[in-house]
């Protein structure tokens, strides 16, 4: 009741509580409140369809605190950041901040609070990464900054966050004022958030299984009657709905005996008003919202649009229900029929109130068509224009130096014309065809389609085509219909041998197998990116754009034009060891008890009992053999047996991917290299004579793709774990580490190009655990890639200047280089001491190390820190770099089992005695 008609949030408001997103106290919605964290992380997770799963974790937690919580608004506030942690929204240091129920133990500045006003920029970066979790497919890719130097006030954006508010800015979801200033620091109001929940309400759609439609009221029926001894009054609306089908929606209103009344109504803002079906009128135009069950949940109602289009008759599809027609401009456009304007059995439309044929279809006759919604409602005849031939057929040759084009008409007839100079071609691409996959040239979008207008050079041969000749017998102009279809497979195998072709054998959904082969001319992506072939690997799923060429029945071609590699990964996140205890069919889960989750340094974690999810695809073996899930549960629930999981996580959720049982001794090798391979799956590693040998249940693990046993190739760096005499149980095949890509220096600044270079006037390079000194001037290179930390963290590049007080000459920097580019720039302090040592834990960013060895520098060796307790604890500091394979990354991307290599200021066993923590400030993942 306190946001009137007048506020330009009201429809949002309206649509975002009709839909359960927002939630307001007592009818009031207090629209100019600003919003806390935590009420912005609650309208997230309910956008995410995820409000029940925290309202059930809030309920835990309760149980957890030292005073039991009683208001559900507080208990389930813990469950929307519970979520919200587990979908990587805010941090793991985040959600520790929301369970200290001590605030004096928080510190001002630093610590995350959950009850602070909300920052436009910490929004934007909450809500993509909350739609990145669900679908990182859904957001455009943005290319660099562009749209946040619309705004004079970009510069103001915290760094870390300027990706996130270039992100929603490309995707509409949020935008600044009409002062070209987008306030990054400024808070938000509850109404602002309800805008920008209506803003990604398609998220919440695909989430909750809803779906949106519009159209226009074509009828109103009111009726009253009785059920039950209860007076009823029923309104249907039958709508005309974007496809040209009709839709209904039916609201009811009961009188019982004693006079109460029950409402099963829509909610339905119309005219700045919320009100109920009982607004509607015939002919509104409305979009409307139906739930997982068909039912309306809310209605936006506005007049229809009406338009009225002088045409050409071109051709009609009765299988989908549209016309094509020639604009005044002779381009052409399809539109979609209304019911009962066609008929698809008989094959006829009403043209002037009468049924035509489709015998007698007027081809290239004026008309006027009158849209509803951009629905055709009506066509009328404008007179008769001189009809030229047309041929339709498939392209079976074309030469362009001729000028010929042949083509197999539909009576089987080779029909050879040619073509007049200047002759117009129009090809109707990928993306403008109707396909039950989606919209193709969103999801194929770097395929090199050509605009409608084309010409010849762009017509391949099976394509369908419609040739109109002049009155001379000469085609002069060429309409082209390509046929393609998307397939989505998983790769089995590649053959890079031939270099101008690859073959790919892939295995489909329904795990038929097909060879493909593609050219150099195909395009490859992944995310967004342009890859070539040999980027491919065992284990990806992708999407195919094939065109189909089908000259006549069972003579078919298929060419391969577009692939996409699956951005999601269908990765085997986890692989377990245990004891299957029991299988519970109803819900598709089963139980392990003695579970181990496997590392690179073998089993560890271990779980008294563990449930999991079946997964769809699930495939099952027992000693190298395939067995039906029947088999599993009546022979294989004992604990004699060993069983090995493979598990993806989908939806957040692990899922069984490949189960393997076996009963013999289990031995864990050293990771090592592969030094031959037999093609059938045997292969043997470097420090072993024997060859070890793998079966259909070997579970192969190849950059986290599960694969067959025939992709494990020569030089893999591999993980393996035997049961039984030199029999594989596990293959898991890594990257084998390679930081040679990084050079790390120290040098004083003598003189700074802002934005491009940097000039040290000395420098020393960083070789192993010793600086070597270079007495001589080197320039190093930067972009706006390059990142700039200091002690309090990642500071913007204008701070990095050599003029003002805050010039940064004479000052001492570490400088991370990688293929000639500054990547990471420090102010850490000079480190000469050094330790390596095994991860075994991480929590909250400290670094459990075990098999600790310190560096001496006397004997340039590393010794073992202590003779008893050789455990080291590590934290990487804001002002510190980890480099992994070539890359850097954050302390969170490491695993355990990593090994690593501290570099650090202070002795680190003199630390360890000081019960503290060593500062990590280089630190490199050597294995």
């Amino acid at each position: 009741i306190d946001v009137p008609a007048s506020n330009w949030a009201k429809e949002a408001v309206t649509r975002s509580g009709a839909l359960d997103i927002v939630k307001g106290y007592e009818r009031r919605y207090r629209p100019n409140d600003q919003v806390t964290n935590e009420e912005v992380m609650a309208f997230i997770i309910r956008a995410i369809g995820q409000e029940g799963a925290a309202q059930i974790e809030g309920e835990k937690i309760n149980l957890t605190l030292p005073a039991l919580l009683t208001d559900p608004a507080e208990i389930w506030s813990y469950g929307y950041m519970k979520i919200a942690q587990s979908f990587g929204i805010i941090t793991a240091a985040q959600y520790s901040d929301v369970l200290q129920t001590d605030p004096t133990m928080l510190i001002p500045g630093e610590s995350f609070y959950r009850k602070n006003k909300a920052t436009r920029e910490q929004v934007a970066e909450w809500i993509v990464k909350a739609i990145k979790a669900v679908d990182p497919t859904v957001l455009q890719e943005t290319r660099g900054q562009q749209y946040i130097y619309n705004y004079i006030d970009w510069k103001q954006i915290d760094e870390i966050k300027v990706p996130y508010v270039e992100s929603v800015l490309t995707n509409n979801i949020m935008q600044g004022d009409a002062q070209k200033m987008f306030k990054p620091k400024a808070y938000l109001t509850r109404a602002e958030l309800a805008q920008i929940m209506k803003n990604i309400d398609n998220i919440y759609f695909n989430a909750m299984k809803m779906k949106r439609d519009n159209g226009y009221i074509g009828e109103i029926v009111d009726e009253t009657g009785s059920k039950n001894g209860e007076t009823v009054f029923k309104r249907t609306v039958y709508v005309r709905n974007s496809n040209g089908d009709v839709d209904t929606i039916i609201a009811e209103k009961l009188n019982n005996i004693i006079g109460q009344s029950i409402n099963q109504d829509v909610v339905v803002f119309k005219d700045g008003k919320v009100s109920g079906v009982a607004e509607l009128k015939k002919q509104d135009k409305i979009e409307y919202i139906t739930n997982s069950k068909g039912v309306a949940v809310y209605i936006l109602a506005t007049k229809i649009d009406v338009e009225t289009v002088a045409a050409r008759f071109k051709d009609i599809d009765f299988n989908v229900g549209e016309l094509s027609v020639y604009k005044e401009d002779d381009s052409i456009q399809t539109y979609k029929l209304r019911n009962g304007i066609i008929n698809k059995v008989v094959q006829t439309i009403i043209i002037d109130g009468e049924e035509t044929s489709i015998t007698k279809m007027p081809f290239s006759t004026n008309m006027r068509v009158t849209l509803k919604n951009n629905i055709v409602d009506k066509i009328e005849m404008q007179g008769e224009v001189k009809q030229l031939e047309r041929i339709k057929g498939i392209v079976k040759s074309i030469d362009k130096i001729t000028k010929q084009i042949m083509v197999i008409d539909q009576n089987n007839l080779q029909i050879n014309k040619y073509w007049v100079d200047g002759v117009t071609v129009e090809k109707n691409n990928a993306y403008n065809l109707t396909d039950e996959v989606g919209y193709i040239d969103q999801m194929f979008s770097n395929y090199d389609y050509d605009e409608r207008d084309s010409t010849v050079d762009k017509i391949e041969v099976g394509d369908v085509v419609e040739l109109l000749l002049n009155e001379k017998g000469y085609v002069d102009k060429i309409s082209v219909d390509t046929n393609y279809v998307v397939r989505y497979a998983n790769v089995k195998q590649l053959n890079l041998d031939d270099p101008n072709e690859t073959g790919i054998l892939v295995q489909y959904e329904d795990f038929s197998n097909d060879l493909i082969t593609i050219g150099q001319d195909t395009y490859i992506s992944k995310n967004g990116r342009k890859i070539d072939a040999f980027n491919i690997m065992p284990g990806d799923w992708i999407e195919m754009l094939v065109k189909r060429s089908i000259f006549k029945p069972g003579q078919v071609i298929e060419t391969v034009k577009e692939i996409v590699v699956n951005g999601k990964e269908e990765y085997i996140t986890d692989i377990y060891r245990g004891q299957l205890s029991h299988v519970d069919r109803m819900q598709n889960k089963m139980m392990i008890s003695n579970v181990e989750t496997f590392y690179k340094n073998g089993f560890k974690d271990y779980q008294n009992i563990f449930e999991l999810k079946i997964g769809d695809n699930v495939s099952w073996y027992n000693d190298g053999k395939q067995v039906s899930l029947d088999y599993v549960d009546k022979f294989l629930k004992n604990d004699d047996t060993e069983v090995y999981i493979a598990v993806k996580k989908r939806f957040n959720e692990e899922q069984a991917e490949k189960v393997t049982f076996r009963t013999e001794k289990e031995k864990v090798l050293n990771t090592d290299n592969i030094n031959y391979v037999s093609g059938e799956g045997n292969f043997k590693i470097t420090y072993l004579p024997d060859n070890i040998t793998t079966d259909l249940g070997t579970i192969v693990r190849r950059h986290g793709r599960l694969v067959d046993s025939q992709n494990i190739s020569m030089l893999d760096y591999a993980k393996v774990v035997l049961n039984g005499e030199n029999k594989a149980a596990i293959v898991d095949i890594g990257d084998e580490i390679d930081n040679s890509r990084i050079q790390v220096f120290r040098g004083r600044v003598e003189n700074i190009e802002t934005n491009k270079n940097f000039t040290v006037s000395s420098s020393a390079i960083l070789q192993d655990v010793i600086w070597t000194y270079v007495p001589i001037e080197r320039q190093f290179d930067i972009d706006y890639k390059t990142k700039i930390y200091i002690e309090s963290g990642l500071v913007k590049h204008d701070t990095f200047i050599d003029y003002t007080d805050a010039s940064k000459l004479d000052a001492v920097y570490t400088i991370v280089v990688k293929g000639g580019q500054v990547e990471y720039l420090s102010d850490a302090p000079y480190c000469t001491e050094a330790a390596t040592g095994e991860i075994y834990d991480i929590q909250n960013g400290i670094i459990f190390l075990k098999d600790v060895k310190q560096y001496d520098s006397t004997t340039s060796v590393f010794e073992d820190i202590s003779r008893k307790d050789k455990t080291l604890k590590v934290q990487v500091l804001n002002n510190g770099v980890i480099v992994k394979n070539g890359e850097i990354i954050k302390t969170e991307q490491l695993k355990i089992g990593d090994t690593l290599q501290v570099m650090t200021n202070r002795k680190p066993s003199e630390v360890k005695a000081e019960n503290n923590i060593v500062k990590g400030y280089i630190t490199f993942v050597t294995k």
